[in-house]
This record gives C-alpha cells, structure tokens and sequence, in this order.
C-alpha cells in the first residue's frame, strides 16, 4: 500500500498529549495510550477496511497459585501473543504479554488472552509512529504536543497504611487480599478514580466482581 498524503500527513503529525494517559508502575510514571484509542486511531488513518491484524499466541505460563487471605486454590496464567498488523502490503508485528489470576481456571485464561492482543497490537501499531504511542518511548517526548487542555492532576490522598505497605499499587492482590465483602466496598470506594487511569481496568474491574462472589 502507498499511503496518500493526507495520510503521511497524519502519522507525521505530533501526538497530543489530550490522548495520553499516565500510571504509575515500580514507583515509575508511565505515559500510555489505552488500547481502544490506538484502534480508533487506525480507523481514523487506515480507514475501517483498510488495515487488518492477525493473532498466535507463542507462550502459555500456567501455576497453580494460592488467592487471598483465605489461600483459595487458584490459577495464574500467562500468555506470549505475537499480534500481526497489515495495512495494504505493509505488514508489522510484535508481541505482548497478558496475565490472568483467578480461582477460575477459564476466567484466568480469559483476561490473560485479552490483555495479551490488546498489548501486542499496540506495539505492532506502534512502528507506524506518533499517532499510536512511538512518540512516548523518547525521554524527551518532543513528538508530543500539549496543543490540548492539559488533564488536571489528581489531589494527592491522604496516607493509608495500604497505600504506604504496597507502593506498586497491586490493584489484584489487594482484591485477593480482602477478606470480606465490607472490605472489597471500601476498596472500591477508596481508589475507584486510580482503578480507572489504570491501563488494565477492566482487569480490575472484572477481577473485583469474582471476588466479590467467592468471598
């Protein structure tokens, strides 16, 4: 495929920063883009019948683990996907990597395979530039540009002892480690904005409401 100039155009473009999304991972701030962006992007750029992608999982890591403060017989997954994207004649790929943890074996394999191709696609989407996050990966980020209204920042929280005892912010394992329905509320409540700027929320999310059934 030859892209046309408006195209070019396009991918050349800076990327704005109203699109980006931040976490915070290994005491590290992360810029990201969510998944469902880069797939409108490719839309927006590609046309929706003019890019395509294609799916092998290369890898399957799978333990028998212990769950929450209960230690219920529980499943880890781990998926290797190689995602595959063709846009014309151009092909690119890359890989990504999915986990799933729960006492169900199939819902474990479930958000591990979904979080596997939502990673891997968008490292594949990556190499096609600004647009789809490659701007993000130089330090200096001078291929993106604040031409939007910035985010505002979060008001700090006040200290909690969960907060001080698990600065990685281990969303799972603190669902994991609830032990009754009153505690897994008063989560919810307590980093249900933090939840939502995570990169995996609906992870989260639907990790919350099967413990929430198991308890």
């Amino acid at each position: 495929m030859t892209f046309t100039k408006e195209q070019i155009k396009l991918l050349e473009a800076k990327l704005s920063s109203s699109h980006v999304s931040e976490r915070k991972q290994s005491g590290i701030n992360l810029s990201y883009l969510e998944g469902y962006h880069v797939i409108d992007e490719a839309n927006r750029i590609f046309g929706f019948d003019g890019w395509s992608y294609n799916i092998s999982f290369q890898e399957k890591e799978h333990e028998q683990i212990k769950i929450g403060a209960q230690k219920k017989d529980g499943h880890y997954i781990g998926i290797v996907a190689k995602v595959g994207v063709s846009v014309g004649l151009t092909q690119r790929e890359d890989v990504g990597f999915g986990s799933g943890r729960s006492t169900s074996k199939v819902d474990a394999h479930e958000l591990a395979y979904k979080e596997a191709v939502t990673d891997g696609l968008k490292r594949a989407l990556r190499s096609f530039g600004n647009q789809f996050g490659n701007a993000l990966y130089d330090k200096t980020q001078k291929n993106v540009t604040s031409d939007a209204p910035a985010k505002p920042k979060a008001k700090p929280k006040a200290k909690s002892a969960v907060k001080d005892d698990k600065p990685k912010m281990d969303f799972i394992k603190m669902i994991d480690d609830a032990t009754t329905e009153e505690e897994l509320m008063n989560f919810r409540k307590e980093y249900k904005k933090e939840i939502l700027e995570q990169d995996n929320a609906e992870e989260i999310k639907n990790h919350f409401i099967k413990r929430k059934k198991d308890i």
